[in-house]
């Protein structure tokens, strides 16, 4: 609004003034509210989406009246390329991603008309400083996949999916990010494809924090990401949503930080694609961790390691021994939405999960050491030397070194400001601090 009325003031003998002064304050909000390179919204995708079309509104204003186009800008063409590249297939259409406060149309999640077919098809897996990595192969056809991968800093308006995922395959939503939005609001972290951690006390919590990108490579064979998040405590949460917004306690407070480590391996190949992931933690003290997956599905079962949902197969490779639960839900906010959901959990001060995701039934697969063997291909995880090794047909196709994983890893170019948008995060970490402090000449 400051803006528009500036377009009013031309008799006024400072004009130049304000004209610039408007120009610089709205570069200052696309720099706080934009990652580059790759467009990431410092909010959720529904927010930056809204703050698009609001800035091509105010455009023709601009460009009549105060002498500039903001549409020629990196950061506002970069957003919207994000928009763009984030989108999901639902067979034919492409839709708005569901992560953070993205709300539902009525026939279920937004569709996003303006993504060109020749486009799609040029997507490779990229990531997205700030926000974290898209997984695809064979976009535009029925037979995509997709993974967008929640591993960035920028935290406005998500809500309990750090190191989540949501996953489309064969051009369909399969493990989702719930598309419910604000009614029924699913912030608690195990309504997420993630690991969740509780105690005795609190059987269901939020750790909270801010996520890092640590380490990305991508081939034509295999791509892998690993993203990091810690935190000082749990937040107690409610088993089911809505979430109590902005509820700060009770807590529980740990000696050092609580450390979730998430690597995600993709294999491209035939005759499905499939990914391998590896979740990690240390904790001060023993603990519960919960590997937490909704898809939608008409049924679950399980079988030993396996966990059979019909169009989706889950395999454990690690732990030999783990508690398991089902866990359906369901929501009518914006079409109906109805998941099958599958707990595995463990105890202790430390542990991980090696699991494989597998569109309906998979090849061959059994735990190796160290690892896990996928028909003729096999994946294996190290902590020093070779974090990950990618082998098929017995030739190694894609290796991850533990000396190119790196905590201090860039998340982008942003302004200092990150909301928590009433989603107690905790505190602002030091890394986060010393990539964001620096202040471009727009915002001074």
């Amino acid at each position: 609004m400051p803006i528009a009325l500036t377009t009013q003031l031309k008799a006024c003998p400072h004009f130049a003034l304000l004209r610039a002064a408007a120009e610089a304050k709205l570069r200052e909000d696309m720099e706080h509210s934009v990652t580059i390179p790759g467009g990431a919204g410092q909010e959720c995708p529904g927010y930056l989406a809204y703050a698009v079309r609001n800035w091509t509104e105010l455009a023709e204003l601009c460009r009549n009246h105060l002498g500039f186009d903001p549409t020629t800008w990196e950061r506002y063409r970069a957003a919207h390329y994000f928009l763009k590249r984030i989108t999901q297939p639902d067979r034919t259409l492409r839709r708005a991603l569901p992560m953070g406060d993205t709300h539902p149309a009525k026939q279920g999640g937004p569709a996003v008309g303006d993504v060109p077919l020749a486009e799609v098809r040029n997507f490779v897996t990229e990531e997205l400083p700030g926000f974290g990595v898209i997984f695809t192969n064979r976009p535009g056809t029925d037979r995509e996949t997709y993974r967008a991968f929640k591993s960035g800093p920028n935290r406005g308006h998500y809500h309990g999916d750090q190191l989540a995922f949501h996953y489309c395959a064969n051009a369909r939503p399969l493990a989702v990010d719930h598309q419910c939005s604000y009614n029924p609001r699913a912030g608690q972290e195990h309504m997420h494809n993630r690991v969740a951690f509780h105690t005795e006390g609190f059987p269901y919590a939020n750790m909270d924090g801010y996520e890092r990108l640590i380490a990305f490579k991508a081939s034509s064979v295999a791509d892998v990401a690993v993203g990091q998040v810690e935190s000082e405590r749990l937040r107690k949460v409610e088993k089911l949503p809505p979430e109590i917004w902005h509820q700060e306690f009770p807590q529980h407070r740990f000696a050092k930080p609580l450390v979730y480590r998430r690597t995600i391996v993709f294999l491209k190949g035939e005759p499905q694609d499939y990914f391998v992931i590896r979740d990690q933690f240390w904790s001060s003290e023993p603990l519960y961790a919960t590997y937490c997956l909704h898809v939608l599905a008409e049924g679950i079962r399980r079988d030993g390691p396996r966990v059979d949902f019909g169009r989706l197969t889950l395999f454990c490779a690690g732990p030999s021994r783990f508690d398991f639960q089902s866990f359906p839900w369901s929501h009518d906010n914006g079409g109906r939405e109805s998941t099958q959901g599958a707990r595995l959990t463990i105890r202790g001060q430390s542990g991980q999960f090696i699991t494989v995701l597998c569109p309906g039934w998979p090849p061959a697969m059994e735990a190796i050491a160290g690892g896990v063997r996928v028909g003729a291909d096999e994946v294996i995880f190290g902590d020093e030397g070779t974090a990950v090794s990618v082998r098929r047909q017995g030739r190694e196709v894609l290796s991850l070194s533990a000396k190119e994983i790196d905590l201090d890893r860039w998340q982008g170019d942003i302004g200092l400001f990150v909301p928590d948008a009433g989603y107690p995060f905790g505190e602002i970490p030091d890394w986060l601090i010393r990539q964001r402090a620096p202040r471009s000449r727009h915002a001074r």
